[in-house]
């Protein structure tokens, strides 16, 4: 099976393939060394006792994942962060003791979960912008298949206009 998108009926039928790669094991386990990364850099910095050869076995690794190793480590510990712990720690040995230092699984877990949904409501704020916009039916330039609301005496907009436009101001205002 493939680690690099995210599977489902959902998935295989109707997202992206830009979208499956971001609920990707392979997204979110690269995501979690990121997040391991940045925080022996930050314990660093803070006088932790962490070399730079540390911190270098950890980049050198973070993106050749091994799953088999989290996967046999998973079925003991029943535990999917303490697992890839332990698979990071082997690819790294002299890095092994500080991946995680400090941190509980809500560290990469919560963190990667915002990280994830951002990136999807980033892709899909760029997918919604390049959707046709102004949809007003005024012959048949609207796309097919729309429910329309009435809007004055003679205005039909189209269902997907509305929700662009809904949608469009929500992100500006919070982003």
């Amino acid at each position: 099976m493939s680690n690099d998108r995210y599977v489902s009926p959902l998935s295989e039928r109707y997202a992206s393939k830009e979208m499956q790669y971001i609920f990707s094991p392979d997204k979110k386990f690269r995501t979690w060394r990121k997040l391991w990364i940045a925080l022996a850099e930050t314990e660093k910095e803070l006088g932790l006792d962490i070399t730079d050869e540390q911190i270098e076995e950890l980049k050198a690794h973070q993106d050749d994942i091994n799953y088999e190793d989290a996967k046999k480590r998973e079925k003991e510990v029943r535990h999917d962060v303490m697992s890839h712990v332990y698979a990071y720690g082997v690819q790294c040995p002299k890095a092994k003791g500080i991946i995680h230092l400090g941190a509980t699984s809500c560290y990469v877990g919560d963190n990667t979960d915002i990280i994830v949904m951002t990136e999807a409501l980033k892709l899909v704020r760029k997918k919604l912008v390049n959707v046709k916009t102004g949809c007003f039916l005024n012959s048949s330039s609207c796309c097919s298949g729309c429910i329309y609301f009435m809007f004055g005496k003679d205005i039909l907009v189209c269902n997907t206009e509305v929700f662009n436009q809904n949608f469009l101001t929500v992100m500006r205002n919070n982003s």
